[in-house]
């Protein structure tokens, strides 16, 4: 079983409460212990929701006092970092660390053991590539003689390194059929009956989620084969079709691109594909693949 680590901030809190008579009337001391040293995420996926934890201890001479928890952190919006309480919260539990988030209700105990402190990050394509550093603040708000006070126990770091990510969803659609593509060849067939424009049987649509600031989607396809036959037809009677588009971009032997975008973003997009045969051709089923390639900054 893997030893946490421990840390204990200790912080003796001195609040002087002057009355007329110059003296001083209360003197508060805290201790808090944290079961990690640190809480940080790596970010490698815009669908994915991430998530860390710490157990928090906290002993204080204080017998009225509520403890929160806020974050400061520049870079990332504060309602895209989440605290929930508890083992397996739920979603709807979470909470977004907008401002102060009490992790207490008014304690009469000094000593307190605060079991999961679980920090949710919600990732989007708005936030730039990088590394973000800030820190969970952990205190206590107690009332000494009518007045409340605000006492800060101890910091946690916390980090979001979130990489650059180009994501692509790949559905197949035909008249039979819906599909999701997975690291796998995109198949695309053709009915040949004689010379002419011919549709694919089928139409690719891509979702499309990225934080890049500047990228292009590349296509490349292979000749179309009929196995019955043993014969092709070459590449460059390919034609691609891209979302609502009345241009037809022919493929050549090497890739050619079909989209760009200079802001991060999600989109959808649907690709179709037509077949130019001429009377060399023989009537079949001819099929083939397609390959997207990914270029960005």
């Amino acid at each position: 079983m893997m030893k946490r680590l421990i840390i204990l901030l200790e912080i003796l809190s001195l609040i002087f409460l002057i009355v007329p008579g110059g003296m001083a009337q209360k003197k508060l001391s805290a201790l808090v212990s944290f079961s990690t040293s640190s809480i940080e995420f790596v970010v490698d996926n815009l669908s994915k929701e991430y998530t860390g934890y710490v157990d928090v201890s906290i002993t204080t001479d204080s017998t009225d006092w509520e403890a929160y928890c806020q974050l400061d952190m520049i870079g990332i919006p504060g309602d895209r970092i989440l605290l929930a309480q508890g083992i397996n919260p739920t979603s709807s539990s979470f909470i977004p660390l907008t401002k102060a988030a009490g992790i207490t209700r008014k304690m009469n105990n000094k000593n307190i053991f605060l079991s999961r402190i679980n920090i949710k990050y919600i990732p989007s394509y708005l936030d730039i590539p990088g590394r973000y550093e800030g820190k969970l603040v952990f205190g206590y708000k107690t009332t000494i003689n009518g007045k409340e006070s605000l006492v800060q126990l101890g910091q946690l770091p916390v980090s979001i390194d979130i990489k650059p990510i180009f994501s692509v969803t790949i559905w197949s659609e035909s008249e039979m059929s819906r599909k999701e593509i997975q690291n796998g060849p995109i198949g695309i067939s053709f009915r040949v009956p004689k010379p002419g424009e011919w549709c694919s049987l089928e139409k690719i649509c891509l979702t499309i989620v990225t934080n890049y600031s500047n990228w292009n989607l590349q296509c490349g396809a292979t000749d179309l084969i009929d196995k019955e036959l043993n014969r092709f037809i070459p590449v460059n009677s390919l034609y691609i079709i891209v979302g609502n588009s009345s241009n037809c971009m022919q493929f050549s032997n090497a890739p050619i691109s079909i989209l760009s975008g200079q802001s991060p973003g999600e989109i959808g997009v649907t690709l179709r594909f037509k077949l130019n045969v001429t009377e060399s051709i023989l009537a079949g089923e001819y099929s083939g693949n397609i390959k997207l390639l990914f270029g960005g900054m």
